[in-house]
Protein backbone atom coordinates (compact mmCIF):
# COMPACT_ATOMS: atom_id res chain seq x y z
CA UNK A 1 0.00 0.00 0.00
CA UNK A 2 1.41 3.57 -0.87
CA UNK A 3 1.75 5.85 2.26
CA UNK A 4 -1.51 7.48 1.06
CA UNK A 5 -3.40 3.96 2.27
CA UNK A 6 -3.84 3.21 -1.08
CA UNK A 7 -3.56 -0.33 -2.02
CA UNK A 8 -1.45 -1.11 -5.10
CA UNK A 9 -1.96 -3.86 -7.54
CA UNK A 10 1.55 -4.62 -9.93
CA UNK A 11 0.63 -5.77 -13.35
CA UNK A 12 3.89 -7.15 -15.16
CA UNK A 13 5.51 -9.02 -17.30
CA UNK A 14 8.47 -9.36 -14.75
CA UNK A 15 7.54 -12.17 -12.76
CA UNK A 16 10.08 -13.95 -11.32
CA UNK A 17 10.01 -15.07 -7.88
CA UNK A 18 12.53 -12.37 -6.27
CA UNK A 19 10.28 -9.81 -8.21
CA UNK A 20 7.21 -10.88 -6.85
CA UNK A 21 8.33 -11.31 -3.60
CA UNK A 22 10.39 -7.68 -3.43
CA UNK A 23 6.76 -5.83 -4.90
CA UNK A 24 4.75 -8.14 -2.25
CA UNK A 25 7.21 -7.05 0.76
CA UNK A 26 7.42 -3.64 -0.10
CA UNK A 27 3.49 -3.12 0.13
CA UNK A 28 1.70 -4.24 -2.96
CA UNK A 29 -1.35 -6.28 -2.04
CA UNK A 30 -1.60 -8.02 -5.21
CA UNK A 31 0.48 -9.09 -8.42
CA UNK A 32 -0.85 -10.14 -11.88
CA UNK A 33 1.32 -11.34 -14.68
CA UNK A 34 0.49 -9.28 -17.97
CA UNK A 35 -0.76 -12.16 -19.90
CA UNK A 36 -3.08 -12.90 -17.81
CA UNK A 37 -6.80 -12.73 -18.23
CA UNK A 38 -8.56 -9.30 -17.84
CA UNK A 39 -10.98 -11.31 -15.25
CA UNK A 40 -7.77 -12.18 -12.91
CA UNK A 41 -6.90 -8.47 -12.93
CA UNK A 42 -10.76 -7.63 -12.10
CA UNK A 43 -10.29 -10.05 -9.19
CA UNK A 44 -7.39 -8.34 -8.18
CA UNK A 45 -8.69 -4.85 -8.38
CA UNK A 46 -11.49 -6.25 -5.78
CA UNK A 47 -9.45 -8.01 -4.17
CA UNK A 48 -7.44 -4.74 -3.31
CA UNK A 49 -10.18 -2.64 -2.46
CA UNK A 50 -11.31 -5.33 0.22
CA UNK A 51 -7.12 -4.98 1.56
CA UNK A 52 -7.23 -8.56 0.38
CA UNK A 53 -3.89 -9.96 -1.27
CA UNK A 54 -4.16 -11.71 -4.76
CA UNK A 55 -1.59 -13.07 -7.10
CA UNK A 56 -3.15 -14.40 -10.57
CA UNK A 57 -2.43 -17.98 -10.88
CA UNK A 58 0.21 -18.19 -13.04
CA UNK A 59 2.04 -15.89 -10.39
CA UNK A 60 1.30 -17.94 -7.75
CA UNK A 61 2.35 -21.51 -9.43
CA UNK A 62 5.78 -19.86 -10.06
CA UNK A 63 5.61 -19.03 -6.70
CA UNK A 64 4.80 -22.19 -5.35
CA UNK A 65 7.43 -23.86 -7.30
CA UNK A 66 10.33 -21.81 -5.93
CA UNK A 67 11.78 -23.51 -2.71
CA UNK A 68 12.08 -20.28 -1.06
CA UNK A 69 8.63 -19.35 -1.56
CA UNK A 70 7.63 -22.26 0.76
CA UNK A 71 6.57 -22.10 3.83
CA UNK A 72 8.48 -24.22 6.54
CA UNK A 73 6.15 -25.20 8.90
CA UNK A 74 6.07 -26.73 12.26
CA UNK A 75 3.69 -29.72 12.68
CA UNK A 76 2.37 -27.97 15.62
CA UNK A 77 2.45 -24.99 13.44
CA UNK A 78 0.81 -25.99 10.34
CA UNK A 79 -2.45 -27.67 12.60
CA UNK A 80 -2.81 -24.07 14.35
CA UNK A 81 -2.71 -22.36 11.09
CA UNK A 82 -5.26 -25.62 9.52
CA UNK A 83 -7.47 -25.26 12.31
CA UNK A 84 -7.61 -21.09 12.31
CA UNK A 85 -7.82 -20.35 8.54
CA UNK A 86 -10.49 -23.14 8.70
CA UNK A 87 -12.54 -20.37 11.25
CA UNK A 88 -11.93 -21.37 14.51
CA UNK A 89 -11.65 -18.96 16.85
CA UNK A 90 -8.35 -18.84 18.54
CA UNK A 91 -9.96 -20.26 21.85
CA UNK A 92 -11.25 -23.11 20.50
CA UNK A 93 -7.62 -23.40 18.51
CA UNK A 94 -6.16 -23.70 21.45
CA UNK A 95 -8.83 -25.57 23.27
CA UNK A 96 -8.70 -28.18 20.18
CA UNK A 97 -4.80 -28.11 20.25
CA UNK A 98 -4.59 -28.78 24.06
CA UNK A 99 -1.85 -25.29 24.64
CA UNK A 100 -2.56 -22.33 25.97
CA UNK A 101 -4.53 -19.18 24.31
CA UNK A 102 -1.15 -17.27 24.32
CA UNK A 103 0.89 -20.74 22.75
CA UNK A 104 -2.05 -20.86 19.74
CA UNK A 105 -1.69 -17.14 19.36
CA UNK A 106 1.94 -17.82 19.28
CA UNK A 107 2.23 -20.45 16.70
CA UNK A 108 -0.79 -18.36 14.58
CA UNK A 109 1.80 -15.48 15.02
CA UNK A 110 4.73 -17.34 13.59
CA UNK A 111 2.94 -18.91 10.67
CA UNK A 112 2.27 -15.27 9.53
CA UNK A 113 5.88 -14.81 10.03
CA UNK A 114 6.99 -17.01 7.93
CA UNK A 115 4.50 -16.92 4.89
CA UNK A 116 5.86 -13.25 4.67
CA UNK A 117 9.13 -13.92 4.89
CA UNK A 118 8.57 -16.29 2.35
CA UNK A 119 6.70 -13.31 -0.13
CA UNK A 120 3.05 -14.76 0.45
CA UNK A 121 1.52 -12.06 3.40
CA UNK A 122 -1.03 -13.73 5.29
CA UNK A 123 -1.90 -10.88 7.88
CA UNK A 124 -5.54 -11.44 7.67
CA UNK A 125 -7.61 -14.48 8.62
CA UNK A 126 -8.79 -14.47 5.07
CA UNK A 127 -5.25 -14.12 4.00
CA UNK A 128 -4.02 -16.98 6.32
CA UNK A 129 -6.92 -19.04 4.68
CA UNK A 130 -6.09 -18.59 1.09
CA UNK A 131 -2.28 -19.35 1.39
CA UNK A 132 -2.89 -22.53 3.89
CA UNK A 133 -5.37 -23.76 1.16
CA UNK A 134 -2.40 -22.87 -1.92
CA UNK A 135 -0.21 -25.33 0.14
CA UNK A 136 -2.48 -28.15 0.55
CA UNK A 137 -3.38 -28.05 3.79
CA UNK A 138 -7.26 -27.18 3.11
CA UNK A 139 -9.81 -29.01 0.72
Amino acid sequence: MLESGAPVVIVSALGSPPVVQACLSAGAVGFVAKQSEHEQLVDAIYAALERRTYTSPEVAAMLMSDPAAQARLSPQEERAAVLYASGMKLATVARTMGVSNATAQEYINRVRDKYDAAGRPSRTKTDLYRVVREDGLLP
